[in-house]
């Protein structure tokens, strides 16, 4: 066994850093969603149920939108036809998931298809679920982005602030030495990632345990969401090597858009609903 930058070498397959980051994530997300459901008090043998369908259905779609739309330095060597052509390559290939390259917003669409599918083919109870492990996803959500930093992936532009990182992973046109020497740095986009949902987790734990809340557990989930959102749909405008799907927005953008437009419809629905029935 070898220890290099990308990760452990054992012999031809190498585990990357970014696939021993995604673990830890996964760990420490998934032991808090074990915890805080046996708090509410719901069946804890189907959280391992709805962690694996939601950690399946996230690295496939998430994978699948990074084949099919992969960033401009990826696409510059492995385009889209690339990947199509070389499905059975277990370095870079399509199944090579744990290589690095899944798209966010095909993770954050896959995990969430995965978790209504979960919910109603066990016909469970949506908020108090959703309120049961969105703790655990939130942990996850703050380990998670530093996978990228050892690969230096999604990064912003150059930076003269104390704690931009230097990166040898370049693309055009920060690969020029002549006009972007080797120890310039770079916005570690990840880490501001990180650093905002530690954030809004505090907050949320801030608000669930103060007694004498006003807000709802499903009030505190959703302000939280809506917070976390923000923060991913600013950060993008800030990483440099995504691809741009409408309008100049990337896909992780869309989505939350998307998003955003759906609570609000459902939000004035019920709230129509509401006001009808007096």
């Amino acid at each position: 066994m070898n220890t290099s930058a990308v990760g452990f070498e054992f012999g031809p397959v190498t585990i990357t850093w970014f696939a021993l980051v995604v673990v830890a994530a996964l760990a420490a997300g998934g032991g808090l969603c074990f915890l805080f459901v046996r708090r509410r008090g719901l069946d804890v043998e189907i959280v391992l149920t709805l962690l694996i369908w939601m950690l399946v259905g996230g690295v496939v779609v998430g994978r699948l939108f990074f084949i099919l739309n992969p960033p401009p330095s990826v696409a510059a060597v492995y385009d889209r036809r690339w990947f199509l052509t070389h499905f059975f390559d277990l370095q870079i290939g399509p199944l090579a998931f744990w290589s690095g390259g899944i798209d966010p917003a095909g993770v954050l669409i896959g995990a969430l298809a995965a978790f209504l599918y979960v919910i109603k083919r066990n016909r469970l109870g949506l908020l108090a679920w959703l309120n049961a492990i969105w703790p655990g996803v939130l942990v996850f959500l703050v380990i998670a982005p530093w996978a990228n930093v050892p690969a230096r992936q999604l990064f912003g532009p150059p930076t003269g602030l104390p704690w931009g990182m230097v990166s040898n992973y370049r693309i055009p046109p920060f690969d020029d030495l002549s006009l972007y020497p080797v120890d310039i740095r770079f916005h570690p986009t990840p880490v501001y990632v990180s650093i905002w949902v530690l954030l809004v987790f505090a907050a949320y734990l801030i608000l669930t345990l103060k007694e004498n809340n006003r807000f709802s557990a499903s009030a505190i989930t959703t302000m939280s969401m809506a917070a976390l959102s923000i923060g991913w749909f600013l950060a993008d405008f800030l990483r440099i090597d995504v691809s741009y799907l409408l309008f100049g927005l990337t896909g992780m953008q869309i989505v939350v858009l998307v998003g955003w437009l759906v609570t609000g419809i459902a939000a004035l629905i019920r709230n129509r609903a509401f006001a009808g029935s007096w």
